[in-house]
């Protein structure tokens, strides 16, 4: 490559004429890089970056910031072609290491992402990357879409915390942190620099808004759990507005941090909050996020006017790319200016995307306003670090790439990307590894403070503008001063965070009135229950359980996880039932009561919690999830929400939300500073509201409705709920099965089981309202019948509806009705689409956008019938998703629908494609025994296994095979490999499960009794596996197209074999560890084999010969966090370190969590139980250093899960709010 020929950009121009010119470019089928051979005859490759992003606002005006980052990236560009390292030290030379070179293209996204998502299609086969885009709307679809295509997208802007889902954005990363990441030094500054610890906050009561109060009190649980947050939504209105500072009065806060939009909503609330003597007193203080960016730019005031009293000294915390006097960013801003040259402005006007429009005025090498030693955008720096990333990551993976000369694939970029560090302009740019997201702790963060001045300086009682003053910086996880903080009252003094109480005289006369008030409500309310009670004492004996007539197992059977603690089995006069908890526990306040130094000691210990001394040495993540559902109905397959009635801390009906897609969290209560008296009450609350349902629904028996059989209430001792045993747990595990083909003649039973058990609850007298109609509420039991769970009367005792957001009906999500049966019919078109579809309503769609379309009248969303769905089948959705509730079917219409329909008729496209050939035999496809009783007719019973390992693999870029290849090529493909798979079976006597697809599924302990080498089998079997895919073609007649790459995956644990169906049986394993090993599998990596810390415990006995390395936590759908291993790949003694540190920090955040809720942990300043948790942390931590699989995978496992479930026990949920509708 020649040298400079004037201008600062000269690699980028030397690069785009070659690329234009040479006719030696090369790129190769999944190579992201287009290959040249250079002037010298050295082989090469260009990657080009795609940078997309609102180079106009939508109205034709050119957007100053995007073209300094335009600059920004293009200057990283020439750093990493030419191997400058004057301000990231890793790019130094790396043009004599990485054979890739860089250039630049861009597309104008005009804020649209339908405009994007065509610039996006448009770059395939051309970019390698993609940089981009602003707002975080436009980022989402994006990155589905270059997700799909195999391409890495990098935002140096959109922070929204749903991007962080891998599993909708697979190839998407940020040099940003995410909203919920900037809550972080937010709290930290807020409690350690201005020492608050009473902090109201106001937020725009949307999606957004809530995300980021919900992210502020995670972060100040984890890091500064004595602040107090209050949190009060607002909405735009006069009306609200005014309602949320009457709010901030009368609480007696006096620190307010906003989150609101617009100058005039900004204007509104602090004239309405100086009106009600909440701002401009000198008491009050206000602080913004970055929303209040530009909210008094160019603008003066009367000195001495309301807004000026109400602004002045108000706080703006802001993420940063820099600021003055920092080396590198100083470095930065000082090459860009360099770049204001004739040559270099010529070349970036070219790269101007709208050739309808002309270049901006801006872009001119005498324009004093722009890149004039300053940077008006603070996201610039971020748009450089991206472009960096990239680079870096990108000679790396074809640095790595050995099989393939100058091979830059997708997913090794991204791979290399997330394992990205280096130091950058705002700071260490480290990422999140499971996320792609940049570290929060390692982004620079600046406060700024207002205050006011003449705008003549010869006038000082003139008009006032406000300057602003850097008085903090967070930089390396702590915050910096830079300046002081002047307050409201003009002075940098730290005031009061809480209004003073009133006085003693005034205090004393109300608290006589209310004690004189509380006894008369008291004795009352005591007189009243006694003679109720009295009344129906005698009827209580048909429902009531004696605890003694329930017999556990020793220790006990763990079924699975209610909502408030665990679920086990017992026998109850000779049958087996499921019992769990059916309240929240009840402290133990009377400090007799404590026994200091022993973990959980304030919380009543139950055979219910995990940390219980009958289940010592039990793993609860560990058993089968799907044996009995919570029959709570709180628990919802991955990306849903649940809003369904608990009981909330002040004695009142409550939503628990926790929903993945809306990134919207449950509000979590400050209850534990309630008083022992109130306490106490909400207690008894909870008991009397359960007995008041227990009374009714006793009563309920049908067929289709799961049995509840009745509850133990005895003084002194928690209510326990005892219910029905079902075997095969949920239809929604059922559906999500990937070994399960259930066929037409099976789903329609199930279909009308369904409705006749809501029929008969809509029947009854009271009428009894579902309001959470779904599969994860249908169990079903070992004929696969179906029964309807989760229902009740707390429904009606709530305020508006209730239910899952997805499967609620227009209605309810307008606020214009609550639960009726009608609701309940909308519930159940939408089941339909579940059933057939397999899969949940809208999946892979925004939320928030997603639940406004359903609710609009005019756009009436819903989910399209699969095209295998019967024909009457479809109508009856149809019919049942009316916009008009009075145009739905009743239950009674849908159950003689449903009994109409022909059995042949219902019979899945998906079943019969799925049919086996009538000459396989029945010993191919099942074990002998179950072949035998097949043969003779005979009734095949289900068996349980206490531990089996199930393996799962598929083959990488699978669908662009099927889609590139002709369908001929891909079956032999298959046919090749599973022959040599099926014979590596049969030598390590593995049983084939089932072939779906390009999925391969294989278990051991199954058939065969291999109990002290099954997880050897499958590890031995998941090696070679991987050898013999990598030896098989992709196409006999094209060796070029490379051999076969595979994921692996797999996991151990218990599960319940049985033959479905009659027409075409089969043979499937239920059970969570069906589902965990599938996860397994698809969080592996090309050509690697990933397990389960369950597997690698076995793997470690069986096999020590075979290595293992660990992962960490690794984020898994469905089922959160979970410890993962590379199988056969050797860890190092910085892996084992690392573990050992993660598990300490998470032992430790945790503890601090419980510390906080009073969730079963003593108060801290008991020194015996410091000692204790100290012990328990050095011995996981001694336990990492012997063996990464002996602590703390299984120790810190334990531990974990018992902290997590006592900080559970503490947390109460107030009601879920859709006014963002």
């Amino acid at each position: 490559m020649p040298g400079p020929d004037g201008g600062t950009l000269w690699s980028l121009r030397y690069y785009d004429s070659f690329y234009k010119t040479n006719a030696t470019r090369d790129r190769p089928e999944n190579n992201n890089a287009d290959r040249f051979v250079s002037e010298e005859g050295e082989p090469f490759a260009i990657c080009p970056f795609s940078v997309i992003k609102p180079f106009t606002t939508g109205t034709d005006l050119p957007h100053r910031a995007t073209y300094e980052d335009a600059f920004s990236i293009a200057l990283a560009i020439h750093h990493l072609n030419t191997g400058d390292g004057s301000i990231v030290p890793q790019v130094a030379d790396l043009n004599e290491t990485c054979p890739l070179r860089f250039t630049m293209r861009t597309a104008d996204t005009e804020y649209t992402p339908g405009i994007a998502l065509k610039h996006v299609v448009d770059e395939t086969k051309k970019a390698c990357a993609f940089i981009g885009a602003y707002r975080s709307a436009v980022s989402m679809p994006m990155a589905i879409v270059t997700g799909l295509l195999g391409y890495p997208q990098i935002s140096s802007k959109s922070t929204s915390a749903d991007l962080d889902d891998r599993s909708q954005y697979p190839l998407f990363g940020r040099t940003v942190p995410s909203d919920a990441g900037n809550a972080v030094p937010l709290v930290l500054f807020l409690r350690n620099a201005l020492q608050i610890q009473h902090l109201a906050v106001i937020n725009v009561n949307d999606a957004y808004g809530n995300a980021y109060v919900e992210g502020m009190r995670q972060a100040a649980a984890k890091y500064v759990p004595d602040l107090i947050i209050q949190q009060i939504p607002v909405d735009a209105t006069t009306e609200s507005i005014k309602a949320a500072v009457r709010s901030v009065k009368q609480i007696g806060f006096r620190f307010v941090f906003s989150v609101v939009f617009t100058k005039e909503t900004h204007d509104e609330l602090l004239l309405e909050a100086y009106n009600q003597g909440v701002a401009g007193n000198g008491l009050h203080n206000w602080i913004f996020g970055d929303s209040f960016l530009g909210v008094l730019v160019d603008r003066t005031f009367e000195k001495d006017s309301p807004l000026y009293k109400a602004y002045r000294g108000v706080g703006l915390l802001e993420i940063s790319g820099g600021v003055t006097g920092m080396e590198k960013y100083d470095a930065y801003v000082e090459q860009l200016s360099q770049m204001r040259n004739a040559i270099d402005m010529d070349y970036m006007r070219g790269l101007w995307p709208r050739p309808d429009l002309p270049p901006p005025e801006f872009v001119q090498p005498d324009d004093p306003t722009f890149l004039n030693q300053v940077v008006t955008s603070g996201f610039s720096p971020f748009a450089y670090e991206a472009a960096i990333a990239l680079g870096l990551s990108a000679c790396a993976a074809v640095i790595n790439s050995e099989n393939v000369t100058l091979f830059l694939n997708g997913t090794l970029h991204y791979e290399e990307y997330r394992a990205n560090e280096f130091d950058g302009i705002s700071g260490r740019v480290a990422l999140d590894p499971l996320t792609g997201t940049r570290l929060p702790e390692t982004a620079l963060y600046r406060v700024v403070n207002y205050n006011p001045v003449p705008v003549d300086p010869s006038s000082p009682d003139g008009n006032q503008k406000f300057d602003t003053l850097l008085t903090h910086v967070f930089i390396d996880s702590e915050w910096e001063a830079r300046g002081e903080y002047i307050f409201n009252d003009g002075t940098a003094n730290l005031p009061a965070d809480l209004a003073p109480p009133p006085d003693g005289n005034t205090g004393m006369l109300i608290g006589v009135a209310c004690g004189v008030t509380a006894f008369l409500l008291l004795a009352t309310s005591l007189v009243w229950c006694l003679i109720r009670e009295h009344k129906r004492k005698s009827n209580d004996s048909v429902w009531r359980v004696q605890k003694h007539e329930l017999h556990f197992a020793d220790p006990p059977e763990i079924l699975g996880r209610g909502q408030y603690g665990l679920v086990l089995s017992a026998e109850y006069r000779g049958t087996k039932v499921a019992v769990k908890r059916a309240i929240p526990p009840k402290k133990k306040m009377k400090k007799s009561e404590t026994s200091p130094g022993k973990i959980g000691s304030n919380v009543r210990r139950s055979l219910f919690d995990p940390e219980s001394e009958a289940l010592a040495g039990i793993d609860p993540s560990t058993t089968q999830g799907d044996a009995t559902e919570d029959h709570s109905g709180t628990s919802s397959g991955p990306g849903r929400a649940t809003v369904s009635g608990t009981h909330s801390n002040n004695g009142r009906q409550s939503g628990k939300t926790s929903w993945s897609n809306m990134g919207v969290l449950s509000d979590l209560t400050k209850s534990h500073k309630n008083s022992v008296s109130s306490e106490h009450q909400n207690y008894r609350k909870m008991r009397e509201d359960f007995v008041e349902e227990m009374r009714y629904l006793s009563r309920l028996r049908h067929p289709c409705i799961t049995t509840v059989m009745g509850a133990v209430m005895e003084k002194d001792e928690e209510p326990m709920l005892v219910m029905e045993f079902m075997d095969h747990g949920s239809l929604y595990d059922l559906l999500h099965n990937e070994t399960m083909v259930l066929e037409g003649d099976v789903l329609l039973q199930i279909l009308c089981d369904i409705s006749q058990g809501i029929r008969f609850l809509h029947s009854a007298e009271p009428k009894v309202i579902h309001g959470d109609l779904k599969t994860a509420n249908i169990l079903v039991d070992t004929r696969f019948r179906a029964k309807v769970a989760d229902f009740g009367l707390s429904q009606e005792k709530n305020m508006g509806g209730t239910g899952t957001p997805f499967w609620m009906a227009p209605e309810l999500l307008r606020r214009e009705s609550k639960n009726t049966d009608k609701t309940d019919v909308y519930s159940f078109g939408i089941m339909l689409y579940e059933v057939y579809a397999r899969r949940d309503p809208y999946e892979g769609q925004p939320a928030r956008d997603v639940l406004r379309a359903v609710a609009d009248p005019l756009i009436r969303k819903r989910p399209p019938a699969p095209s295998h769905m019967p024909a009457a089948l479809k109508a009856l959705m149809a019919d049942c998703l009316d916009d008009d509730p009075e145009k739905r079917p009743t239950f009674e219409e849908i159950d003689t629908r449903l009994r109409r329909i022909d059995a042949e008729a219902a019979l899945s496209a998906s079943a019969a494609s799925n049919a086996k050939n009538s000459h396989v035999s029945l010993f191919d496809i099942f074990p002998r025994h179950v072949a035998e009783a097949l043969r003779d007719g005979r009734k095949v019973e289900p068996e349980h296994k206490d531990v089996v390992t199930i393996f799962f693999s598929d083959i990488v870029g699978y669908t662009d095979m099927s889609a590139r290849m002709d369908p001929s090529k891909v079956a032999n493909m298959l046919d090749r490999l599973y022959h040599k798979f099926d014979t590596l079976s049969q030598e390590l006597e593995i049983f084939k499960v089932e072939t779906i697809g390009d999925a391969y599924m294989a278990v051991t302990n199954l058939v065969s009794k291999q109990t002290y080498d099954h997880a050897k089998r499958i590890a031995h079997f998941a090696i070679r596996a991987v050898a013999v895919a990598n030896e098989t073609l992709i196409d006999e007649d094209d060796p070029t197209k490379g051999h076969v790459n595979i994921r692996v995956g797999f996991h151990s644990g218990p599960v319940v074999a049985d033959v479905v169906g009659n027409r075409n049986p089969r043979y499937c394993l239920f059970g969570d560890t069906v589902n965990t090993a599938s996860r397994m599998e698809s969080n592996s990596a090309m050509n690697r084999i990933n397990c389960s810390e369950e597997a690698a415990k076995y793997l470690k006995e069986q096999a020590p010969e075979i290595p293992l390395k660990p992962r960490g936590m690794v984020s898994i759908k469905g089922k959160g966090e979970m410890n993962c291993f590379w199988v056969n790949e050797q860890g190092t003694a910085k892996d084992s370190a690392l573990e050992r540190i993660r598990a300490k920090q998470k032992l430790k955040l945790l503890q601090q969590e419980i510390d906080q809720w009073g969730g079963g942990v003593i108060a801290p300043e008991q020194a015996p139980q410091k000692d204790l948790e100290s012990q328990q942390l050095s011995a996981v931590a001694e336990g990492a250093s012997r063996h990464f699989n002996e602590a703390p995978s299984a120790e810190f496992k334990k531990m974990e899960i018992s902290l997590k479930d006592r900080l559970g026990r503490g947390q109460k949920c107030e009601t879920w709010d859709m006014q963002f509708l």
